[in-house]
């Protein structure tokens, strides 16, 4: 807004800035040309049911260009150009992404690992406790949830980064480099894990066994700030069709389960076993706006996130974690707050 001060300053006269003031007013106001949303098709949640339905498209009759991503590094990187309007991430990419200073918010927490994520090891490998880890090569996307994990279990069971041999990778990857015996080990989530355990693999540590020692590397939904400023109608009910898809899902309503399979190429088989609870949890409005997450001023959610960001840091994938003040400000639970939850 300099450029409206510095023309008012310089004496343009009250009738200009009026205009202008009319015109900001305007373009708030007005609907976008399309939707952006950064979409990562290999994390197994309802949005993708959402995404085949097009409810977001029949509730806001504004088009939707949803655009695929490997990872949450890259999305982070789309938001920092301006690319898109939300997105999907695990919290500790949301957590680097807000002490970089990128412009987004948290306005959803999308699922809750449970007993499928996880540390998978390569039968043959040798490994059959996390100490047997050590001088193994280990895939993993670097700076993401599962590298915050597979720290985490290091750090928890006597090891340390340097006692192995992390290899970064995404995970379409890491299934090449699993079949080609690459790798011995790798900490991924479902659908990618479930194929590793599939391809010969046994499953080590889980999200959930994590979850229980303080570790959450949770799903979210984020913003761009601008976006809400402008169109918070639209967020509005980008986080209503979020929990009517949860609701779906989770009911097990007519043609859930199939079109979540469509959505991601999934068999039965893995669907249920990696896709669905127990081994991955879909919060609904009340759960995520208890003490826990996102209620009580998002407490919850920021103890996670101070967390992650220390860890962040003294992994030095960021130069300084966030405050409590930074996420605070990070986090809105307002528009989950107002939505219609579905029940």
């Amino acid at each position: 807004m300099n450029w409206l001060r510095s023309i008012v300053a310089a004496g343009c006269g009250i009738g200009l800035a009026v205009t202008f003031g009319t015109a900001i007013g305007s373009a708030l106001a007005a609907q976008p040309e399309q939707i952006n949303i950064a979409y990562q098709p290999l994390v197994a949640i309802p949005e993708g049911a959402m995404k085949q339905k097009g409810w977001l498209e029949d509730a806001t009759k504004v088009p939707v260009e949803w655009k695929n991503f490997n990872s949450g590094g890259d999305v982070n990187t789309a938001f920092a150009a301006g690319a898109v309007d939300f997105g999907l991430m695990g919290l500790p990419v949301f957590v680097s992404g807000l002490a970089q200073g990128i412009p987004y918010r948290l306005i959803f927490l999308y699922d809750i690992p449970g007993t499928v994520d996880g540390l998978a090891t390569r039968n043959g490998a040798g490994i059959k406790t996390v100490q047997d880890l050590k001088g193994k090569r280990i895939g993993v996307p670097f700076g993401s949830g599962a590298d915050y994990m597979l720290q985490g279990a290091l750090k928890e069971n006597g090891l340390s980064p340097d006692d192995v041999i992390p290899v970064n990778l995404q995970p379409q990857p890491i299934v090449a480099a699993w079949m080609t015996e690459q790798i011995d080990a790798a900490y991924i989530w479902a659908p990618i894990v479930t194929k590793l355990i599939e391809q010969n693999g046994s499953m080590l540590i889980t999200d959930g066994d994590m979850a229980k020692k303080g570790y959450f590397a949770g799903d979210v939904a984020v913003v761009a700030n601008r976006f809400a400023e402008q169109h918070p109608d639209l967020v509005q009910a980008f986080v209503e069709q979020n929990l009517r898809a949860v609701k779906w899902v989770s009911s097990n309503g007519p043609g859930a389960y199939d079109t979540m399979m469509k959505e991601y190429e999934l068999t039965p088989d893995q669907l249920k076993n990696g896709a669905l609870p127990p081994a991955t949890v879909f919060p609904d409005k009340a759960e995520q706006l208890s003490n826990k997450w996102l209620g009580n001023g998002a407490k919850g959610m920021i103890e996670s996130s101070l967390r992650i960001g220390q860890f962040l840091a003294s992994s030095k994938l960021i130069a300084q974690a966030p405050t409590p003040e930074q996420l605070g400000k990070g986090i809105d639970a307002s528009f989950l707050e107002k939505a219609k939850a579905f029940d």
